[in-house]
């Protein structure tokens, strides 16, 4: 498979992840079906700060550094990747 058509088809399952994390960590319920909605770069709530596919600055150097969603929880100061 070519490296561009495995992009869009990873994308398309991080799309539906990233629908599904905002929906569980704001509580709203998005109104566009799966197969078109577009994540925003930045989503920030109160307590969370949602990231789709932005590169991530470490301490350490290292090849991986752009995940596909990255949840920032303000109030535990912890982060998930996906």
């Amino acid at each position: 498979m070519a490296t561009k058509e495995y992009k869009e088809k990873h994308d398309k399952v991080g799309r539906v992840l990233h629908q599904e994390l905002l929906r569980s960590t704001t509580g709203k319920v998005d109104t566009v079906p799966y197969y078109q909605y577009e994540p925003k770069s930045i989503v920030e709530t109160e307590r969370y700060k949602i990231y789709w596919d932005r590169t991530i600055r470490t301490d350490r150097e290292t090849i991986a550094n752009r995940p596909d969603v990255v949840v920032h929880d303000k109030k535990k100061r912890k982060n998930s990747s996906h």
